[in-house]
Formats: structure tokens, sequence, C-alpha cells
């Protein structure tokens, strides 16, 4: 790794983004215009997190960098959770590199 990991985002699942979206298609008429509409997981995750389910997966070692992100620097978003109205995320994260995973080496 380029950092220890400790960097977090908000990964979502490109089926749970893509459903999002048709929801979001499928209800334009009655989403408020005043709201924020945050199609996310609205689950953070340590990059080290995301080391360690794909580690688990292929069983390979994590060899964390030293060094702290010095890109987004810790900010965060706070996402709307308006559109849980409409939608909700499916595939947890370590479904989601299972799934990717799988389909790469076609099991």
């Amino acid at each position: 790794m380029m950092t220890d990991g400790s960097e977090e985002r908000e990964f979502l699942y490109a089926e749970d983004c893509c459903e999002a979206l048709v929801a979001v298609m499928e209800n334009y008429a009655n989403i408020s215009r005043e709201e924020d509409l945050c199609i996310t997981s609205f689950k953070s995750n340590t990059i080290f997190e995301v080391a360690e389910v794909i580690s688990n997966i292929i069983r390979s070692q994590i060899v964390p960098g030293e060094n702290k992100d010095t890109v987004q620097l810790d900010k965060r978003n706070i996402p709307s959770q308006y559109i849980l109205n409409f939608w909700q995320p499916k595939t947890s994260i370590s479904e989601g590199i299972s799934k990717i995973i799988k389909e790469m080496y076609h099991e």
C-alpha cells in the first residue's frame, strides 16, 4: 500500500449505483428539488479494511505504507440520506469485492 490505509471512503457497488439511478428516474416527479441526492453506501470503510477484504479472498499479505494520505487529508463528505426514501444500497463491501474478483477469475 502507498499509505497507511487510514483514509476513508464510502464505496458503492456498481449495480447498486445503477439501481439508484433507475429509482431516481422512476421517482423523478416526486423528488424534492431542495434536497441533495447522494448515491452512496452510507458506510465508510478505510482503505486498509478494503485491502483486508481483498487479501482474505485472494490470500495475500497486506503491507501498509508509513505515509498518511496527502490528497484527501481525512476530509469526509456528510451525504444527505434523502435518497433512502426511494432506494437503499444492497451490497456490502465484502460482497461487492467478492463478486468482482469472482468475475475477474471467471469462477
